[in-house]
């Protein structure tokens, strides 16, 4: 009996998969994003879900490279050296790529700088945020920030506490609005949470938190590119973020960092920032190719419509595994529309072997589906997160995926990991 109830709900599946394939092949057809897909290195039969720690290779970097190294990265007399800052176009490229960043979160030309890591620009938005927080009041001694968030953030924001005297408080995302207290002096969100994929509303909450005497400071490393993102009409203080996740820049590629301009007078320092030292030419360079998709994009609807894609492909993907897998899977991410990201996260169940998530994602990884796996902490627990990155994602891609999900487990293919 329990044989052919099984076979009975493999069938249905099969049934449903076949007409859901027909439905997927219409919107990819008539998707007209999907060119942008051709702008990348895409290596079929791979399903890349995990462009949120790092994106993928541009077509036009490689070639740009080959040409480019021979002709500027010549032996370094003092000479060769000055031309290639200046005639190479090497002087002022953090600038010109913080202006090509500008429309992406809302923010003016001049106002973004792109250069040094994620932790340096934390540190320096942090920094200046808690120097405005002290010229307003010096009893004000404590950082918000919410649990499971991005652990660079908040390993680092620990320290700058410490060592400026400061108390990291952790809160649940839900309680940000009733933590903003007399004694907080800055709020520290990431835009997208690390561990859910809850998108926060940034125009509410920064009005929560300035209606508190609160200044804050956001991390934007992963919705920028995914999403239109309004900093200055959201009246945000400071920004930062990384360009290696869905900006799909280098390895390890530079940060960039955006202050409000009415903060220019009390942080003159800041007003128009500068990286610190010398900075990763080629790293510079191949974000400049990178961003070029963004105008590509434009004339097709440019980020409302690369919103609109990456929710209807966590749509598709939610939907599709929890047909093919009812019960295995507790979905941390919000289904409203309005309260998602790019990224999906979920957590086994106790219908699945204690401690399974990381052998999943290597039997994913087997069928050429990659994805990201955090292990269980005092802020989380097991979660496999899948991120949909609208550029190069397809709605094929969303449907295997889950497909590939399933079987896995309907064939305890996982097993041979645990």
């Amino acid at each position: 009996m329990a044989q052919t109830n099984t076979t009975q709900v493999v069938s249905a599946l099969f049934k449903r998969a076949s007409t859901a394939a027909t439905a997927r092949e219409t919107l990819d057809r008539t998707d007209p994003l999907n060119e942008l897909r051709d702008f990348f290195l895409v290596d079929d039969p791979v399903i890349y879900l995990d462009g949120h720690a790092l994106g993928i290779l541009p077509h036009a970097l490689i070639e740009y490279m080959e040409n480019m190294l021979p002709s500027q990265w010549v032996p370094w007399s003092n000479k060769s050296r000055r031309l290639h800052w200046s005639e190479g176009g090497w002087i002022g490229l953090p600038q010109r790529a913080g202006d090509r960043i500008a429309p992406l979160i809302g923010a003016e030309p001049g106002e973004v700088m792109v250069g040094d890591s994620p932790p340096i620009n934390l540190y320096r938005a942090l920094s200046a945020a808690l120097a405005m927080a002290r010229q307003s009041s010096s009893d004000r001694r404590v950082v918000v920030c919410e649990r499971g968030g991005i652990a660079a953030d908040l390993h680092h924001a620990k320290a700058l506490c410490r060592d400026h005297g400061y108390e990291l408080r952790l809160v649940e995302p839900h309680e940000v609005p009733e933590c903003l207290q007399p004694d907080v002096a800055v709020l520290l969100l990431g835009h997208v949470h690390h561990g859910t994929g809850a998108l926060h509303d940034m125009a509410r909450t920064t009005a929560q938190a300035h209606a508190a005497g609160v200044l804050t400071v956001w991390d934007v490393s992963l919705s920028v590119g995914t999403m239109s993102i309004a900093l200055n009409d959201s009246e945000a203080d400071l920004a930062f973020g990384r360009t290696d996740a869905f900006l799909n820049g280098s390895p390890g590629g530079p940060a960039f960092f955006w202050m409000h301009q009415r903060h220019a007078a009390s942080c003159r320092h800041l007003a128009t920032p500068l990286p610190q030292g010398e900075q990763s030419i080629l790293s510079l360079w191949a974000l400049q190719i990178a961003l070029n998709v963004f105008d590509k994009a434009e004339p097709l609807g440019g980020l409302a419509a690369l919103r609109a894609k990456s929710l209807a492909l966590t749509d598709l993907f939610i939907e599709t595994v929890e047909e093919g897998c009812p019960g295995m899977f507790d979905l941390l991410t919000p289904r409203e529309p309005a309260r998602r990201s790019a990224l999906v996260c979920l957590t086994p169940t106790e219908k699945l072997p204690t401690g399974c998530g990381h052998a999943i994602v290597q039997a994913l990884a087997e069928r050429y589906v990659i994805c990201d796996f955090h292990a269980a902490d005092a802020e989380q627990p097991d979660t496999l997160r899948f991120s949909f990155a609208p550029l190069y994602i397809t709605h094929e891609n969303a449907l295997q995926a889950a497909y590939h999900l399933r079987d896995i487990l309907l064939k305890k293919e996982f097993m041979a990991f645990v």
